[in-house]
This record gives C-alpha cells, structure tokens and sequence, in this order.
C-alpha cells in the first residue's frame, strides 16, 4: 500500500511540516530500497568491506574483521572474539527464556493472547508496569518503596490524589487496570519477551558471523530476520497499535512503542547489514525486511500513538528518535532521516536534549522516578547511541559536543555528572533509587559502554580508565575490560605499540 502520513489537526505547524517533510521522503522509500541494496553489493564486492552499520564504529570493526583474517589480531582482542563465539554458539540453539519460554525462531503468532484486534501478527502486550486496580503492592517490593510510590497514579510522586480515589474501580474484577512506574509484572509480556530474545539474538549472531564468516551463525540470524519480518505466515504486522495496553481502560498505550525503541535500538537493522553478501541471507529477504522498516516507520511518523510518543519528554523520546533515524537510514530515506536528527536539538520539540539535560548533567525527568540512577543510566546510553546514528546522517548537527546557549542539552554533561556518583563510594546519589541499600548495588555498571566510547569520541582515556572504579561484582570488571564485545565494536586509545586506531571521522567529537 501507499506509504503516506496523516496530518493532526491539533498539532503545532513545525510538527505539522515535520510529518509533511517526511510523509514526501516516505512515498520514494520503496524505490529508495531498491538503490540501497545496489550500493550494497556493489561495495561488498571489493573484498573486506566497511561494514554500513549505523550503531557502531564501521572502520573499526572493518580493522578487527581484517586482523582476524589475516591472522594478526592482537592478543588484546583475542578474549573478546573468543567470548563473541562462545554466546554465538550458545545462540545458535534459540534457546527461550523468562516470559518467551519458547525455542526460536520467534514470532508473534505464539502469543497465547489474542491481541485486542484479533489478528495474531499483531504485536501485543499488557503494560509492564499496568496492574488491576485492586491490586495490593506486590510482596517483593519493600514496605517503604510501596508506602511511597504504589498507591499513586503513574509516576506522579507528588501527587495528593491516592489511588483508587481519582478513578473508579470495580472490585469484582480489577479493571481497569493502571500503572504503577517501576513495579514490572509478568502477565501478558510474551510479545516483549520475545522481541527481546529476537534483537538479543540475532545481533550476537551478526556481529559473529561479520568477524569471522562462519555460515551457520549467518544461516540462523537469517532464519529469525524472515521469521519474525518476512514469511507472511508468522511476520509481525509494522505498528505497535496494541502495545502496552492497559485492560479495561485502552487498546494500546504510546508508551508501548519503547518496547522496540529501547530493545530493538539500530542493533536489528545493524544485524541485517551485516548479514548481506551470506548466501543465507538474499537480497530478496533483505528487500522484504526493507520495505517492512519503511512501513513501520511511517506508521510511527504518521499514527496517533507515534504522534504522542515523539512529543515525550524523556528516555523514550531518545530512543524513538535512535530507532526512527535506524529505520530511515536502513530504507534509505535520507529526507526523513534528517528531519528526525534535526527534532532532537529543536527548542519546540519538548523531549530535545537542552529540555533533558541540566548545564550540571541532571537530567530530571529520570533521577525523579522511583528507579532514578537506573532510568538516568538508561537515558545516558540512549544519548550515546543516538548520537552514534546521527553521525550517520550526513546533513545532521553532530550530538557529540552540542550545548544549549545556556549550557544545557550536553550528553557529555550527561555522563560526567553520573560518573561522579559511579566511580565515587563516599557521593551518595540524593536521588530516589529504591530497594538499594549501598552504593555497590546501585546500577552504576551500565556505564560502562557509554564511559567506553567516550573514551573514543573524545579522545579522553580517563573515561576507559573510570569503567574499573564502577561498582562491579567479582570477576566482571575484568570481564568487560577484556572479553566484552564493545571491544571489538568501538577501538582503544592505542595498541600495543602505541599507535592510535583508525577511527571513522564522523565518530571523533573533536571533528565536529
């Protein structure tokens, strides 16, 4: 069908014009697919190619991937590779886990739920956080975490309106159901459960099957790639209309949509680049998958519940806007792509950096929430990684450095504030963290990626060196330092012999 974008009658006219901008790019998408996958095999013809991922650093990995191959990878490395194999085996069984027991490959047809729709390749879930009104705080929760934060609506900590006073409830059978922000429950997650096993899977593979050109990772990341996009029996319809839908009250919520931002990021379309010139992988599935990466993208542009989502004001405004800019680059929408760039440093748009992140590095809108150092840890990666996409987009405003006039907006300020906490026992975070009792169990540990590729961008190996002094548990710390895959994903200040890496232009803050 036609690729369009709906207009809103109550939306602003910068938004209005961003959607038209994009609505335009979007009816070529097809065509735009078809003269991606051309340059794609046109440039992988020349040999050992520089990978066209967006969420990592391209050059590097077209180092490693070389070094392999040519026998001269540095003992530094070898840990990680050795690493990357052993998960790449352990994946190659598509093994289920938590609320996706299943064996992959997966697909939401499994779903025991029937989606409010009917349709099975709907894409479903109850909200993670939504629970029926009459529900008591769960028991393993602390007595203080539920007196403080269960009984009030969403994330409204200073609320004066318990619940159930500011809405009706019956009693009889719990609806409707409502969300308490950061107490997760099992019901109804097959579709996010699985959807995590996907991307988790299928980028291990890839990435696998990039350095070391073995078949059979490339045969099973394929298999889940036309699963779950591309067979017609058990492909996934492109929207999210039905996720994070609230019983008794909604059919879907457009905070759902974070359950592919923020799991599905750049890494399932990185996956699917890194797949072409596998002879598992054709150019016709790749077309396919293409062409579904169009259409779900104008389904975010362009719905109701994409609408409200891309006005948010916190984390999942940054993830959409990484997982948008991914789809659009992977279609070849470079219109849209840098319409979407451009939105994350608007002053009119409210979830734009400066309106996130304090001149100091607070970002307020996720040290306030019940789980304030674990969504602020979150929203830092998102920074990095959407700035990662960005350099990409090759009319975009580089992310890496930017600052607001009054000093706001700077992702650095970011990370900086938060490593001051993470890297320091004696800093006690003033922010609410609940359910921690001391500063080793805090989540400070989910700095280590972004710490790592600042180190790169900014070329400032006191961010390497800070990732040793996060609160780690035993064995782990020496884990990330010498067998995690970011290793071979982002390069090192200097080898061995003391010479700099190739680092692609575009991912140096201090080209910018």
């Amino acid at each position: 069908p036609p690729l369009h974008t709906t207009q809103f009658a109550n939306s602003t006219k910068r938004t209005q014009s961003f959607q038209m901008m994009c609505g335009r790019a979007m009816r070529l998408a097809t065509a735009a697919v078809a003269a991606c996958l051309v340059g794609a095999r046109s440039e992988a013809s020349g040999g050992l190619p520089v990978p066209r991922v967006v969420g990592y650093n391209a050059s590097w990995m077209a180092t490693v991937r070389n070094m392999v191959h040519t026998g001269t990878l540095p003992p530094t490395l070898t840990p990680a590779l050795d690493s990357l194999r052993r998960t790449a085996d352990a994946a190659l069984a598509l093994p289920g886990a938590g609320t996706c027991p299943e064996k992959g490959p997966w697909t939401v047809t499994q779903n025991p739920m029937v989606p409010p729709s009917g349709d099975k390749h709907d894409f479903s879930y109850v909200g993670t956080y939504d629970w029926p009104c009459n529900a008591a705080c769960p028991s393993q929760f602390t007595a203080a975490h539920c007196a403080q934060w269960w009984r009030r609506p969403s994330w409204d900590k200073n609320s004066s309106k318990p619940y159930p006073d500011w809405k009706a409830c019956d009693n009889a059978t719990g609806l409707p159901w409502i969300g308490h922000d950061g107490f997760g429950q099992p019901d109804g997650q097959h579709d996010t459960g699985c959807s995590v096993r996907m991307a988790d899977s299928v980028s291990t593979l890839a990435i696998a099957y990039y350095f070391t050109q073995n078949e059979s990772y490339a045969a099973t990341a394929a298999s889940i790639l036309e699963t779950w996009f591309v067979a017609p029996t058990t492909a996934m319809n492109p929207n999210l209309q039905f996720a994070g839908y609230e019983p008794g009250a909604n059919n879907g919520s457009a905070s759902g949509i974070i359950a592919t931002s923020f799991r599905w990021s750049s890494k399932v379309t990185d996956a699917a680049r890194l797949l072409q010139g596998s002879p598992s992988w054709s150019s016709e599935s790749q077309q396919v998958f293409a062409v579904w990466n169009a259409r779900y993208l104008d389904w975010l542009l362009s719905s109701a519940m994409g609408h409200t989502e891309n006005r948010a004001t916190n984390n999942h405004f940054t993830w959409m806007s990484v997982q948008m800019l991914a789809l659009a680059l992977d279609s070849g929408n470079g219109t849209a792509a840098t319409a979407i760039a451009a939105r994350c440093t608007a002053s009119s748009e409210p979830g734009a950096l400066q309106h996130q992140i304090q001149p100091s590095g607070l970002m307020p809108l996720e040290a306030h929430r019940d789980a304030g150092a674990t969504y602020s840890t979150m929203n830092v990666l998102a920074l990095f990684t959407l700035a990662t996409v960005t350099s990409s987009v090759p009319d975009a405003k580089p992310l890496w450095r930017y600052s607001a006039a009054d000093g706001s907006g700077e992702i650095r300020a970011a990370l900086d504030f938060l490593t001051s906490f993470g890297t320091n026992k004696s800093k006690v975070w003033p922010y609410t963290q609940e359910g921690v009792a001391s500063w080793e169990d805090y989540p400070w540990t989910n700095l280590a990626l972004p710490l790592r590729i600042a180190s790169v961008v900014y070329n400032d190996p006191t961010y390497e060196a800070a990732i040793a002094k996060l609160p780690w548990k035993e064995g782990q710390a020496q884990q990330f330092l010498t067998e995690d895959v970011s290793l071979l994903l982002w390069p090192q200040l200097a080898h061995e012999d003391g010479a700099p890496p190739q680092v692609g232009g575009a991912m140096r803050a201090d080209a910018n």
